[in-house]
This record gives structure tokens, C-alpha cells and sequence, in this order.
């Protein structure tokens, strides 16, 4: 077979393989902290009010559970809401609403999907996967245009995780939880298993698993928010286990790790102590162990009306909570270690040409294009991936330098004695391990470098004239090279071996001489080739002040 039908076979296999959608990060492959908590309004007091509970006793980066409405989608005010998510150690865990339409909720379309793709995705987000709810119990009708449309449902659900997929693969994509104890009973309601197995079978189980994610669980104690934390069933605390069940009767064999994004007891009506208790109980007894269960995040943190006032963990007096949220503080918690993007940029020219056995310092602008804080307390720092023989390199520590700031930090490095080229990488690390690159960073070192300087006396002297001192300074205006005591032969002061330069800089140049007042100029060093000219030195510091005054003149006269 030519080589001509080779290449022709192998382009039709590759029109024959099905586009392959990125797994997006297995959250329980960290360590994960289970403890969450919904909130019903973002704002900074609630916010941290969830990290003093979801993270306390041993805990950190616990999970909250948001709603983001279409009449809601302010970039500015969502990102703002993300950094105080971030700087409080909070997964969000994000539901998609439409808006409310008198007694019911706007029904979605899947025209809507590249708008709140965009939306979304215009975020940093503060954590890798970026967790998504497709709206919420589509199996009432109020929370679906009126009507309980199962295919309906389906078509704007795979649209919409189809579409988040594409935009970025790094979203973690679930169907909305249901009311997993609703009557089939139309046209208001519609049983969860019969609503799920219809949403189900609207594709093949391999189209589901490629843009699917996991469960999300409306996990409540049915009947009436007062059941038992023994229950079992569709109904129960344990209802994520049937909707795994669910799942794998209609074909999806895919990992669907669960996150209970609402649950919780009814204190109005089994009383404040015994909701703490049943709820601590189901923590300990069920959702701790269950190693398939991602997040619980019961409902809901603040809520101080109806129909969910018996639901609030805060009471209606200010930062009062009732025995529930002190309980929950109290269970042990793990120390919750998500996956975030780290990525530093450089923003500045790095150098690359060094004198040898020199000590050199300069100055980089950087930016933080990543998710997480880089701070030095959190244990990251700048480094070279590989240290050349004679190479010694330091970088000044970053302190909280939060995504989308810029800041400079101080480079120092000493200069090996042998001249050529290395190669080698900057490199961003965490409590010593690499975590991710840079830039790379070639270097040449080059011979000390001469230079000449063309001096003038007013008064004429052109021979042999010494006493004079040459001084450079860097960009940072530290002295890197100084000389005492030079002699100017012709006009001429030669310096030679000049070191702690970066060759192609730019550097200032400043010339001494007693009673002579200060030259100086700019000068870009070179390899080869440096001569430096400044104006005539006239002879007007008489007081050696550097400058002159008035104070000359009367000195001269004394």
C-alpha cells in the first residue's frame, strides 16, 4: 500500500473518533474537606461566617453552596465575591437560576447556554474544577415555566453542559438536585425516579457520561423535614443512594461522586436541640464515611423569613446561631487541600548576559495569573529549577499577592568564574515541591568588561592628572562597581575587570574629583567597546560638598 493510502485511511479513523471531552480533577483524589453550607445571599458577613464554621476544628477549604440568577450575572460583583471566597479558604459550588415570574420560575432554553458559558467563564474561579448546578428540582413545576418537562429539561441540561464543556474543561458539570420525595402527580409534580429515568433516556448513556460530572442530592429527611437520620430510601438522608441507583439502571457506569447540596431538618417543627442532633448523627454515621460523598452543604446558613425560616442556622438577633451551627463546628474536620492553577508571569525583560564572578542584583515585575494567593507564609517561593556550577540565585519573598495583582520582587545571583552559555527555568514552588514553570532563563556569563572615560579640567591640565574616583550605579541606584584614586592619562581614565554588570543595561556613571564639582552621564555597557563622556569638570566645590553654594564662594575667600 503507498504511502499516499496510509495517510489517506489514517485522516478517515481519525473523522471516526468521537470528540473527547477532558475529565475535569476527581475531587476526593485530595484531601477533601466535606463540611459546607448553603447560603441564600453572598455577602461578606454570611461568607465568613460559613468559614468559621465549615473550617473550624482542624478544617479548611470546606464548600459553600451559591445561587447566581441571569438578572445577576455583574462580573465585578461575582469575581469580588470569588476573592473573599478565596481568601477564606470556600469552594464554591455554583447553582444557575433563571428569574422568578411571579409564583414561578422563568423556564431556561438552550439558546441561554453560551451566554451564561461566557458569563461563567469570564470568572477566576477559585479552585480548578468549577463546580455547576443546571437549576434546581425540575421535577415541580414552579421551578420550570409552570409545566414538569422532563425531555424538555434534558435537551436544556445537556446544551448547557455541553456548552460548558467546550467553553473550558475545567467545569464540573451536575444535573439539578430534585425533590426526591415529590408524588408523581401532575401537572405539578412528577416522581424523581420516573423524571430522571426520562431525562436519562433522551441520549445514550455515553453522551450523559461525557458531560456529566456527579450527583447533585437534594438529601432531606422526608416526610415533612422531620425523618429519621436512620432513614433509608429515596426519601431519606440516604437519597443520593438511590439516585446513584438511578444512574447506573439507565446505563451511566460513570464515577458520580455526590455532593449534597441541600439537606437539613425542619427546627420549627422538631426543635433546635434534636435538629443539631440528627444532623450531627447523619454527618457521622452516613456522609463522613461514604467515601463517594464529596461536599454536604445542608440548607440554609441565613434565611430570616418565610417559607424557610425553620431551615436557618442564624437567628433573627445579630450573630446569634442556633445549636446547630455549634455543633457542626465541633465535629472533626479534615484539612481540605484543593487543586488550584498557579501560574506566575513575568512582566519585565529578563536579563541574560552576566559578568563573571560578579554578585548582581535587579529588580522583576511580575503578575499572578493564577487562583491561588502566593504567599511566602503559605510556603511559595521563587527558585531555579537547576543550579549551574558557580550559580547562586535568590528571590526576595512574595507576600499575598492575589490573582490579577502585579508586584516587584528583587533577583540576586553570583556569577560562576567560568564564562559560556547554561540553560535553566524559573520555577514557582510550594513548601519546596514545584508546582509550576515560569519561563525559561538562559544565560550567558562574559569576561569583566572595560570601559573608558573621557574626562576634561576647566583649567587645562590634559597630561597625567589623578585623584579621580569613578562610581556606577544600577537601575536600582546601588553602587556596583566603584574605583579610587584613577589617573587620567590624555583625557583618558581606563578602567578594566569591571564586574556586577548585566551586560545591555543601562547604568549611571558618576565622576569625582577634590574641589571639582560631580560629572556624571548614562551609559548602555556593552561586551566590548565602553567609553564614557562626560562635560568639563569645573572647579567650584571648594567645601567638598558635592554641590555648589554660596558657601563656596565664602570658603574660598576665608
Amino acid at each position: 500500500m503507498s504511502l499516499l493510502r496510509y495517510l489517506f485511511f489514517f485522516v478517515l479513523l481519525l473523522c471516526f473518533i468521537p470528540k473527547t471531552v477532558f475529565a475535569v480533577l476527581d475531587p476526593v483524589s485530595v484531601p477533601n474537606n466535606k463540611f459546607g453550607i448553603h447560603i441564600a445571599v453572598a455577602n461578606e458577613q454570611d461568607l465568613k461566617d460559613a468559614a468559621a464554621l465549615v473550617n473550624a476544628n482542624g478544617g479548611d477549604w470546606g464548600y459553600v453552596t451559591l445561587v447566581i440568577q441571569e438578572n445577576d450575572r455583574d462580573i465585578g460583583k461575582w469575581q469580588d465575591i470569588f476573592n473573599t471566597m478565596r481568601k477564606l479558604h470556600l469552594i464554591p459550588i455554583v447553582r444557575i437560576a433563571s428569574q422568578q415570574q411571579g409564583p414561578v420560575w422563568k423556564r431556561p432554553s438552550a439558546d441561554d447556554a453560551q451566554g451564561w458559558a461566557d458569563f461563567l467563564d469570564s470568572l477566576n474561579w477559585v479552585v480548578e474544577n468549577r463546580y455547576v448546578v443546571l437549576y434546581n428540582e425540575p421535577n415541580h413545576a414552579q421551578e420550570w415555566g409552570g409545566e414538569v418537562l422532563p425531555e424538555d429539561y434534558a435537551h436544556v441540561a445537556y446544551s448547557f453542559a455541553e456548552t460548558l464543556k467546550e467553553k473550558n474543561p475545567d467545569f464540573y458539570v451536575m444535573l439539578g438536585g430534585m425533590d426526591e420525595a415529590a408524588p408523581s402527580s401532575g401537572p405539578n409534580y412528577e416522581d424523581a425516579g420516573i423524571f430522571l429515568s426520562r431525562v436519562l433516556a433522551t441520549k445514550d448513556s455515553s453522551s450523559w457520561s461525557k458531560v456529566l460530572d456527579g450527583i447533585s442530592a437534594h438529601a432531606y429527611p422526608n416526610p415533612g423535614f422531620v425523618g429519621s437520620p436512620d432513614g433509608w430510601g429515596k426519601a431519606s438522608v440516604r437519597g443520593y443512594q438511590w439516585l446513584q441507583d438511578v444512574f447506573g439502571q439507565q446505563g451511566v457506569s460513570k464515577k458520580m461522586p455526590v455532593f449534597i447540596t441541600e439537606t437539613g431538618w425542619d427546627q420549627s417543627k422538631v426543635g433546635e436541640d434534636l435538629a443539631a442532633q440528627h444532623l450531627t448523627q447523619a454527618y457521622q454515621n452516613i456522609w463522613l464515611p461514604d467515601e463517594n460523598v464529596v461536599a454536604v452543604t445542608p440548607f440554609v446558613l441565613n434565611y430570616q423569613s418565610d417559607p424557610f425560616l425553620g431551615f436557618s442556622w442564624k437567628k433573627q438577633e445579630a450573630d446569634s446561631f442556633y445549636s446547630i451551627y455549634s455543633e457542626v463546628q465541633k465535629i472533626k474536620k479534615l484539612k481540605g487541600a484543593p487543586k488550584q492553577k498557579e501560574k506566575i508571569e513575568i512582566l519585565s525583560s529578563l536579563p541574560t548576559t552576566f559578568t563573571a564572578e560578579s554578585k548582581i542584583g535587579f529588580a522583576l515585575r511580575i503578575k499572578n495569573r493564577g487562583q491561588s494567593i502566593i504567599d511566602a507564609f503559605d510556603g511559595y517561593k521563587i527558585a531555579v529549577s537547576q543550579n549551574n556550577e558557580g550559580f547562586e540565585e535568590v528571590f526576595s519573598p512574595i507576600v499575598s499577592l492575589e490573582p490579577g495583582e502585579e508586584t516587584n520582587i528583587s533577583v540576586f545571583i553570583k556569577t560562576p568564574k567560568s564564562t559560556g552559555y547554561t540553560k535553566s527555568h524559573i520555577i514557582l514552588k510550594k513548601n519546596d515541591e514545584q508546582v509550576s514553570v515560569i519561563g525559561s532563563w538562559n544565560r550567558r556569563i562574559v569576561p569583566k568588561i572595560n570601559m573608558v572615560v573621557f574626562v576634561k579640567l576647566l583649567l587645562g591640565f590634559t597630561h597625567e592628572v589623578g585623584g579621580y574616583e569613578v562610581q556606577v550605579y544600577d537601575q536600582r541606584e546601588h553602587v556596583v562597581f566603584k574605583r579610587t584614586d584613577m589617573h587620567a592619562t590624555n583625557s583618558k581614565i581606563a578602567l578594566k575587570d569591571i564586574p556586577n554588570v548585566i551586560v545591555g543595561e543601562r547604568y549611571r556613571v558618576v565622576i569625582l574629583r577634590p574641589y571639582y564639582l560631580p560629572r556624571q552621564t548614562f551609559v548602555q555597557l556593552k561586551e566590548k567597546g565602553n567609553e564614557v563622556r562626560v562635560k568639563p569638570m569645573l572647579p567650584l566645590d571648594w567645601n567638598r560638598d558635592g554641590k555648589w553654594s554660596w558657601s563656596d564662594f565664602l570658603w574660598f575667600v576665608k
